[in-house]
């Protein structure tokens, strides 16, 4: 590869032309040793990379920490599995081409946070430093590390790591895909002898490295067998198949596994959001659109069913409060807000509904407070509107009562005040009674009057005392 252009890449290893991949951070787990912690960070740093990249906004990230974690756990089994799977065939000169690969990449992209050393009894060399490197004398130039990898691969054709290794460094640091292909190939070759587990992270790559140079029927074939490989119950593949086949004409098998993986995890959604190999494809555009719309609906039906449950759904009240009318109008109120939260946002149904149930009760509120007051302006003005004729009542039993005390003191004291003789032949036992029936009566309807109401006020009072019942 006498050929080869030495040019830089100035982005971390784990981003690259098609910006952050799974793939890459796994093997950069296993080629660095990586705890969990670490793989954690580098994952949020990609991930971050591609939602700015494509304008979106990465604090997201922050509403999918667990699905994040679930990934870095598999990330990091898979690192373990394969260094497990890469120690044969091995030598010192591996250990230390590795080494120097590392030093390589810890000093020229110092935004790598430092990879912790599992073992406390590993050499110093690897523990170091700020950056992990011992020496920075000793350091090697890329086309340092080019040459000697490659002529300890010729010398030793069935050393495994050495060969990734050389692959690697010509996908992510000098970014020929071409030669990465050929040697990722090797790779593979070495792997089936070996029969070691790296063999389908490997495919993955040849995979990947064919898509770059723009052969999908090679990257297609690549990930197939990568997939009949991996026994793992792993989903990752059903998403780089979908990255393979999604810009075919006939792409409903990419769709179908990109709406399995949302379904299955939400990180999936940012993921095939903010992928290179997915934005401004229309059909996915649609699918992201129609689960985002889905979320919308499972939030407004879980905060309905809230409040079909709720007092004022379930009590008597007057006409004029239509609980239907409350939720839809302060959904809408809302709908805007929550049509921008980001999906993940989205997902947590239960908290936004509680939310959302709150604002219904505290709306409801309001607007029976407000019927309240209402119905008692509507009462008292309804009220003033016939006092006259409970003021008529009251004169009538005002003038009743005075007249049953004049007949009570007629009946009892006509013969003791001597007036049977002085009105000559009235009959005070005849007329009496008739003045007690007649003030009876006017009684009965002076009272009638003053307890009077319309039959409109009638409504009022009931619609009032429905109210007040609810609002206890």
């Amino acid at each position: 590869m006498s050929s080869t252009t030495y040019t830089k890449n100035n982005t971390h290893p784990v981003i690259n032309k098609k910006g952050f991949q799974r793939l890459y951070l796994e093997y950069f787990a296993f080629l660095q040793d990586l705890n969990v912690e670490h793989i954690t960070k580098l994952y949020h740093h990609g991930m971050k990379h591609n939602l700015e990249k494509a304008n979106f906004n990465s604090d997201t990230l922050r509403y999918v920490k667990n699905e994040i974690s679930k990934h870095v756990e598999q990330i990091k089994n898979n690192a373990t599995k394969y260094k497990e799977g890469s120690q044969k065939n091995i030598t010192d000169e591996s250990l230390y081409l590795r080494q120097a690969l590392c030093d390589y990449i810890n000093y020229h992209y110092p935004t790598h946070i430092e990879h912790n050393v599992e073992d406390k009894n590993v050499d110093s060399k690897e523990s170091s430093g700020n950056s992990g490197i011992a020496n920075l004398s000793t350091l090697l130039t890329l086309e340092q590390l080019e040459q000697k990898l490659k002529l300890h691969v010729e010398a030793n054709p069935t050393d495994l790591l050495s060969q990734l290794n050389l692959a690697w460094l010509y996908f992510h640091l000098v970014e020929d895909y071409e030669a990465a292909s050929v040697h990722f190939t090797h790779a593979f070759d070495s792997s089936m002898l070996d029969d070691s587990p790296l063999g389908p992270l490997t495919l993955r790559y040849i995979s990947m490295s064919y898509s770059l140079l723009g052969n999908t029927t090679k990257a297609v074939s690549s990930l197939q067998r990568a997939t009949s490989l991996d026994l793992t119950n792993d989903y990752h593949h059903l998403y780089e198949m979908a990255q393979q086949t999604i810009k075919d004409h006939n792409n409903d098998g990419a769709i179908s596994r990109l709406k399995a993986l949302i379904k299955k995890s939400v990180l999936y959604y940012l993921h095939i959001q903010s992928d290179p190999f997915f934005t401004s494809i229309p059909e996915v555009d649609t699918l992201l659109s129609r689960f985002h719309s889905a979320r919308l609906e499972a939030i407004k039906e879980a905060t309905y069913n809230k409040w079909k449950q709720s007092k004022p759904m379930q009590q008597k009240l007057p006409d004029e409060f239509n609980p239907q009318e409350v939720f839809s109008s302060t959904y809408d109120e809302h709908l805007t807000l929550l049509a921008h939260q980001p999906y993940p946002v989205l997902c947590r149904t239960e908290m936004i509904s509680n939310k959302l149930f709150t604002k219904l009760e505290g709306k409801a509120q309001i607007t029976l407070d407000k019927m309240n007051k209402q119905f008692s302006q509507n009462i008292q003005s309804e009220q003033k509107k016939w006092k006259f004729i409970n003021l008529a009542g009251v004169g009538l039993i005002y003038l009743a009562v005075l007249l049953t005390l004049a007949s009570i003191f007629l009946f009892i004291g006509g013969d003791l005040l001597g007036l049977t003789a002085r009105t000559g032949d009235i009959n005070w036992g005849h007329l009496v009674p008739r003045i007690f029936a007649s003030v009876l009566g006017m009684g009965v309807i002076g009272i009638g009057l003053l307890l009077y109401n319309s039959p409109k006020l009638k409504r009022l009072a009931k619609k009032k005392s429905m109210l007040v019942e609810a609002m206890d």
